[in-house]
């Protein structure tokens, strides 16, 4: 799991630790490492680093990548959601329930939530199969806490979840 501080050097919060969550939540895996580090020298380089609102944070590029990972992130979200709440609700907590439940919602859930991410992004097709969806939360697995809360908040109108990472 990717470890970042989100402290400065003397000690207060990063101006830009939403946003280096969520590079995190695209790119989870430790070998992305670059990947994390380029969508974060984008908003320094057109917010100047450390610099809260020297500049809009809500970067054209920044967005577009996570866009990229909006749906497979947000399936590997709703299936560690769905396994916390069958459990919570005393029901056998399994993935292959979660995965059924999921898919159930999945044609509500994208209508309401992916069209403010970009529909031009290949990875946007929101993962359907069971394979396509195990490979979805095998890969943002480390992350997938992230992505339930995010979704949560969607799920229930939490408009700073909405909009608070972007600005």
């Amino acid at each position: 799991m990717p470890f970042r501080d989100l402290r400065t050097s003397d000690n207060q919060i990063d101006p830009l630790a939403p946003f280096i969550v969520l590079a995190i939540m695209c790119h989870p895996q430790p070998e992305e490492r670059v990947q994390r580090d380029q969508m974060l020298s984008t908003l320094r380089r057109q917010t100047g680093e450390g610099k809260v609102r020297r500049a809009v944070l809500s970067t054209e590029e920044y967005l577009s990548n996570t866009s990229r990972h909006a749906a497979r992130g947000g399936i590997a979200g709703s299936l560690f959601l769905t396994y916390l709440q069958l459990n919570e609700l005393g029901k056998r907590a399994s993935l292959n329930a979660a995965i059924s439940i999921v898919r159930c919602h999945l044609p509500r859930w994208r209508d309401h939530l992916w069209p403010m991410w970009d529909a031009k992004a290949v990875e946007m097709h929101m993962p359907h199969s069971r394979r396509k969806m195990l490979e979805a939360f095998e890969h943002y697995l480390s992350a997938a806490h992230l992505w339930a809360v995010l979704l949560h908040g969607y799920q229930n109108e939490r408009s700073g979840c909405r909009y608070g990472l972007f600005g």
